[in-house]
């Protein structure tokens, strides 16, 4: 729907995987997300309460469709489909355990992982060994000669 000369534009910033989940929705229900949107601000701002019903676009010269909790038995295959595929897509840990144990690993804080090999690293090359695979060593031997 093009933007009339009197029309503004408004814009606001989602999770990637919200917008995706959100743009999903929509295409499960035939509404495109600018018509989702655009009809709940204008049925908030008329009836001056935050709830509503949307109406999909008018494809055809038929009648809007009021969307209701009646499913039909396409809509409904639709949405199992979508609850499959987002089940398969979430991640077994959420990310703020993820980004815990990459700072625990990775990190360069005293007592990471990181920072115990550096150590045990540190200590094994004073005693006169090292923590590389034999094969490894061997190869950086026959390198240098």
């Amino acid at each position: 729907m093009p933007a009339k000369p009197t029309e503004k534009q408004i814009t606001f910033f989602l999770e990637s995987e919200d917008r995706k989940q959100f743009q999903q929705l929509c295409k499960t229900t035939g509404i495109s997300a600018s018509m989702v949107l655009r009809s709940w601000v204008l049925a908030a701002l008329k009836e001056q309460r935050l709830e509503m019903n949307v109406t999909p676009e008018a494809i055809t010269p038929t009648a809007p469709q009021v969307v209701n909790s009646s499913i039909s038995n396409g809509q409904l295959k639709n949405i199992l489909t979508r609850l499959d595929s987002l089940e398969r897509q979430q991640p077994l840990l959420e990310k703020e355990e993820l980004m815990f144990m990459k700072d625990e690993v990775l990190g360069d804080d005293m007592g990471t992982i990181r920072n115990r090999l550096g150590v045990l690293e540190t200590q094994l090359q004073a005693l006169g060994g090292s923590i590389a695979w034999d094969k490894v060593v061997t190869d950086a031997k026959d390198a240098s000669e």
